[in-house]
């Protein structure tokens, strides 16, 4: 594990802990929210406080284990969670953050709570788009796109000069 934190660079160091950090935020304020809307004489809006309620748990085992440390498993969840890519984490919570807003959008602590939520998606998604930009190589300068023309057109022209 140590060897994946040191190879981060600043900027993804920053967006990893971000978005642990708020990942743990919304997880707590989530199950606050969830467990808020339960009292309310809606059957959506309870069930979306539930819901709500059990995807903050998630979150905050997800993100920051060191807060349930009561639980013995959560190390291992942890750890299980911390293999699965970032794009994947993102779509997860994004998901997780329109289904109770879905079921109960007149409450404003639901939009809230579900708008953290999709906060630490969106951190992830930045996290996984970064990630993919930084393997494909491409700086995003015009140097690169020209050394790239270059050797097409080398190739193209041995493809050429072999027939």
């Amino acid at each position: 594990m140590a060897s994946k934190e040191t190879s981060l660079n600043a900027g993804d160091r920053c967006l990893v802990y971000g978005a642990q950090a708020v990942g743990c935020i919304a997880g707590v304020l989530s199950i606050a929210m969830g467990v808020y809307n339960c009292v309310t004489f809606s059957a959506n809006c309870f069930v979306a406080g539930i819901i709500l309620g059990v995807f903050g748990f998630l979150l905050v085992v997800f993100e920051a284990p060191y807060c349930c440390l009561m639980f013995e498993c959560t190390d291992k969840v942890y750890d299980f969670s911390q293999r699965f890519p970032p794009f994947l984490k993102a779509v997860i919570y994004i998901i997780a953050a329109i289904i109770p807003l879905i079921l109960c959008v007149s409450s404003i602590s639901m939009w809230f709570a579900c708008g953290l939520l999709a906060a630490c998606g969106i951190l992830y998604g930045v996290r996984a788009l970064r990630k993919k930009i930084d393997s494909s190589g491409d700086s995003g300068d015009g140097a690169a796109a020209a050394n790239r023309d270059t050797e097409m057109s080398d190739s193209r022209t041995s493809l050429v000069n072999k027939n």
